[in-house]
């Protein structure tokens, strides 16, 4: 079997993967954003969205961190769960 034909499922998941990656006008919202309150919010409409429900309140840079961490493993699991 050809590493092509092996490997066509993974790359098509990552496709999939990376159309969660925020755009570029939404980081550079992020980035403009003067507060925690604000940065959480521009993240509401996003895949970050399902860890925001679950932070308690307030919302802090820490826990905000936290999710994005969490996010990240969990998008690396699933690419190695594909592979």
């Amino acid at each position: 079997m050809s590493q092509s034909i092996r490997y066509a499922s993974v790359i098509a998941k990552i496709g999939a993967e990376r159309s969660k990656l925020l755009s570029e006008t939404k980081l550079k919202a992020l980035s403009e954003s003067k507060s925690v309150s604000e940065i959480s919010a521009h993240l509401r409409d996003t895949s970050y969205q399902e860890y925001l429900s679950e932070l308690s309140s307030p919302i802090t840079g820490r826990k905000l961190e936290r999710i994005f961490h969490e996010n990240l493993i969990y998008t690396y699991l699933k690419i190695i769960e594909y592979s």
